[in-house]
């Protein structure tokens, strides 16, 4: 897809062209004396700051003011997916997903890893950041790293960010993920296998044991600035998830709410987690019976708790949380480009189908200029 048939496809857009970026260009945009503002080479990827942000397209570098709801569209149908990946303790437990994210990063952010020979899964030419810390030490600090994030991405290469285990136990995962959503930037994240699972079920001390234990806590005594908090579970509000549970909800909540679980408390029923079929029903914990009731039974984890309100993952792109048909023999360049466009594939007989990568691209156009042509008005 090349920007200027992009651009030649909105109905109106105050879009001012230059060779090359100077400081008058930020503030003709400041000043809203101009929407866009096309360049003929890429600029130093300094110059998204102070209000202006952008992104490089093959045949041209779109500048337009943070926040803009037509610059972060139109960059949305050309930048890769940022992939959030867990490295798992050694590379043969990594994920094959992981392996492949891996493989076609054009740019990879790495922790500390405890198997370096996880990075020699990288394509030649990939650019590597160690961006690791131990025991509180960082080799960069958190800003910085959400900066080379954002830059790269905007640079329309593939970045992944590579966690030492699951990114989202104790991965420092949403001050990223948050910087993106906020420029409007898509990401994928990937669950992964994490210590707890190697150290635990790895060694034989069991997290459950049928007539011993049937649950576990899981928490760190550090807190932010590095204190050493309070390691009290009744008294810190922790999640609660609950397995093997679907087809008792009710029975379940109610004994929690005996046990003082409050009846405002966040809750939601997770389905066929990370299938194609996967669904997500979010309540309370007075309502979500109610509503699992009226639903057909089907295998689930629910999770009760104030991580609920903090929504799910955004999804990005023209084509954001629509699903589609494949051909078996579907390139990869064809679902990776779906991916990108924030669609995904469904083994569903009604779903639409794609049959290439140009009735993808068309597709995406279209839906772009039904959903954002009024963002340029």
């Amino acid at each position: 897809m090349k920007l200027q048939t992009v651009l030649n496809a909105l109905d109106s857009h105050r879009l001012h062209r230059a060779p090359e970026w100077d400081d008058s260009l930020r503030t003709i945009l400041i000043r809203h004396e101009a929407d866009l503002v096309l360049l003929d080479s890429p600029p130093n990827p300094q110059i998204w700051k102070e209000g202006i942000d952008g992104f490089i397209a093959v045949d041209g570098t779109l500048c337009f003011r943070h926040g803009d709801p037509l610059g972060i569209a139109l960059r949305q149908l050309f930048v890769h997916c940022v992939t959030f990946v867990g490295a798992a303790p050694s590379l043969k437990q990594c994920t094959l997903e992981a392996i492949e994210a891996i493989e076609e990063a054009d740019v990879c952010l790495h922790d500390t890893l405890f198997d370096p020979s996880i990075l020699r899964k990288l394509k030649p030419g990939a650019t590597l950041f160690n961006v690791g810390k131990r025991c509180g030490k960082h080799a960069v600090r958190q800003s910085d790293i959400n900066r080379l994030i954002l830059n790269h991405a905007r640079m329309g290469l593939r970045v992944a960010r590579l966690k030492a285990g699951d990114p989202g136990i104790y991965g420092r995962l949403c001050e990223e993920t948050d910087a993106l959503t906020d420029h409007g930037l898509p990401f994928h994240v990937q669950p992964a296998v994490s210590s707890l699972s190697v150290a635990t079920t790895g060694s034989g001390l069991l997290l459950t044991r049928r007539g011993c234990h049937r649950g576990f806590t899981v928490m760190t005594p550090r807190c932010a600035g590095g204190v050493i908090g309070e390691l009290n579970p009744s008294s810190m509000d922790l999640p609660i998830i609950l397995f093997m549970a679907s087809h008792i909800v009710r029975e379940s909540i109610e004994n929690l709410r005996k046990n003082g679980l409050k009846a405002h408390t966040p809750a939601a029923i997770i389905y066929d987690a990370g299938t194609p079929s996967e669904e997500i029903i979010e309540g309370t914990v007075e309502t979500l019976p109610d509503i699992v009731d009226q639903l057909p039974r089907r295998t689930g984890l629910v999770y009760l708790g104030e991580g609920v309100t903090h929504g799910l993952w955004p999804k990005f792109g023209p084509l954001a949380g629509e699903k589609f048909q494949l051909p078996d023999d579907a390139p990869d360049e064809v679902l990776h480009r779906l991916h990108d466009l924030g669609g995904s594939r469904s083994p569903n007989p009604e779903a639409p189908m794609i049959l290439d990568l140009e009735t993808l691209e068309a597709l995406a156009l279209r839906r772009f200029v039904r959903n954002l042509a009024p963002c340029a008005a």
